[in-house]
């Protein structure tokens, strides 16, 4: 699945308007996996279109009952990036 997120320069930190110019357009790409034992997985990547940046990280869908036996069969998601 990709993505394009923009984020309004006027909605910017401050400190990331002395850096970047206008809108910031946030590129993101997730692979998943098929779903095997009832988790599936993704590689999440992502770049800022005139900016030196890229973020990599992964993801996971798993039913709640795997993470707290007691819970009901509800899908949660984690995922972690690093810049």
């Amino acid at each position: 699945m990709v993505t394009t997120q923009v984020l309004r320069a006027g909605q910017l930190p401050a400190l990331v308007s002395q850096f970047h110019r206008g809108d910031l357009a946030i590129h993101r790409e997730e692979k998943w996996t098929p779903v095997l034992d009832g988790i599936a997985n993704a590689v999440i990547t992502g770049s800022i279109s005139g900016a030196p940046v890229s973020v990599t990280g992964q993801g996971a869908l798993t039913p709640r009952w795997i993470l707290a036996p007691a819970s009901p069969l509800t899908p949660t998601s984690r995922c972690g990036c690093h810049l």
